[in-house]
């Protein structure tokens, strides 16, 4: 986990959205995928990043055998950047969004829909 300098954000979605910013990423950039496990809250996620100064993407899916289910999304960015935000389907156009911002002490997280 980063520390004061990071906002993050837990919500809802699917894993399509990884597969799409690995595809994304430059060719001049190292991207990778990672599996993170929190001990704490016992769920392993798989995370994405390519560069120091870009945000950290983590999906879950923590049981997937019981339809519908839920999938934990994790964007941990540093502050400075004011913004972060998460194509479900890899592309910002015609798929849902997810976009997080510092707010204060807290982080305020809004669903899109970009046309």
């Amino acid at each position: 986990m980063r520390t004061v300098d990071t906002m993050m954000l837990v919500g809802a979605a699917t894993i399509a959205g990884l597969s799409g910013l690995v595809h994304a990423a430059s060719l001049t950039e190292r991207a990778t995928l990672a599996k993170y496990c929190n001990t704490t809250a016992n769920v392993c996620y798989v995370e994405y990043s390519s560069t120091a100064s870009n945000p950290i993407y983590r999906v879950a899916i923590p049981d997937a055998n019981a339809a519908p289910f839920d999938t934990l999304l994790q964007i941990i960015a540093p502050v400075s950047l004011g913004w972060a935000g998460f194509a479900w389907g890899g592309a910002m156009t015609l798929n849902p969004l997810t976009v997080a911002w510092p707010n204060g002490n807290t982080v305020t997280v809004s669903s899109r829909w970009s046309t």
